[in-house]
């Protein structure tokens, strides 16, 4: 029987541990939302089991992984952002030309001779 340090299951103690390379996908939470995250991770596999276990090496890639999609989502976010002040610049540009383009009638005219006549009592 194999120790269970070097390459025995943790979980059967009796199966043989190899490691292999999976595609995993994955979501993660974070404070801009939830990221989708596609990775391969070498992962120990018990050749009896089939329990699957990971390592420090395993969550450094996944938090890699975790790490590219979240400057993705950043990016995609602040280039919304950009679009949505350059078009609100726009409407507003548009609106202002529109009512300089606009035609104001004529101010009333103002009875001034009839004002003068009035006598306060």
């Amino acid at each position: 029987m194999v120790r269970q340090n070097e390459n025995g299951c943790e979980f059967c103690k009796n199966g043989r541990v190899m490691r292999r390379s999976l595609r995993i996908a994955f979501r993660q939470e974070t404070d801009l939302g939830c990221v989708s995250c596609l990775a391969d991770l070498p992962l120990k596999v018990c050749d009896r089991c089939g329990s699957k276990n990971w390592d420090n090496d395993t969550d450094a890639i996944a938090e890699e992984a975790v790490r590219r999609e979240y400057v993705k989502l950043l990016s995609m976010r602040r280039r919304q952002r950009n679009e949505d002040a350059q078009a609100l610049e726009d409407r507003v540009r548009r609106d202002y030309a529109k009512l300089l383009s606009m035609r104001w009638p004529a101010p009333a005219p103002y009875p001034i001779g009839d004002l003068a006549q009035l006598h306060c009592g």
